[in-house]
């Protein structure tokens, strides 16, 4: 709204101020570039309060997971998201993928509004050899706030008889967020 007001406010003050137009160009192109570092500096600071609300946000879903027997994974929404390295780093430890995998392409389909598909091809870090494929069938119940996901892991050599590596996961509701979770087990 700054950025919007004070050119046109500057521009009117010229036009009723032509004898001094040079000074008046002059500090209103001071104004703008002043007006234009502070803006820079307020979408810099709303950044940086976002981050620090989604790290909150995170501790609190994870402290609450924790309460239950549950580990917080991630938001459903955040899954589809190449550098979200804890998801990653979840189906690496549940599946036991070498340290050198990567993803060299997630792929989300939406079948509906309650049924979702994502698609994780692997490969290895240097983008050379395939190394299989997760998947991920999510099931959203929005009457109960709740559903399923199950994460099942193809590995590149598998022959169709054999048995891949199946996993169940909890989805709930926070806000307007569907998280993942993993239940624990009882000790």
């Amino acid at each position: 709204m700054v950025s919007f007001a004070v050119p046109i406010c500057l521009s009117k003050l010229i036009s009723l101020n032509q004898e001094t137009s040079q000074t008046l160009q002059q500090t209103s192109q001071t104004i703008r570039q002043t007006v234009q570092q502070l803006i820079d500096s307020l979408d810099r600071t709303m950044d940086i309060c976002k981050e620090i609300g989604h790290k909150t946000r995170v501790e609190k879903l994870e402290k609450k997971a924790k309460e239950k027997n549950q580990q917080y994974i991630c938001e459903i929404d955040e899954i589809g998201k190449i550098n979200n390295n804890k998801f990653f780093e979840f189906v690496k430890d549940e599946v036991g993928l070498a340290e050198y995998t990567d993803i060299a392409n997630i792929k989300t389909i939406d079948q509906d509004a309650y049924h979702k598909e994502i698609i994780l091809n692997l490969e290895d870090i240097a983008g050379v050899e395939f190394m299989g494929t997760i998947r991920l069938n999510i099931n959203l119940d929005f009457e109960l706030n709740d559903g399923i996901c199950k994460l099942l892991y193809t590995p590149a050599d598998a022959w169709p008889d054999d048995e891949f590596i199946q996993k169940e996961l909890v989805v709930e509701k926070d806000c307007n967020n569907f998280i993942l979770l993993k239940q624990n087990r009882d000790k």
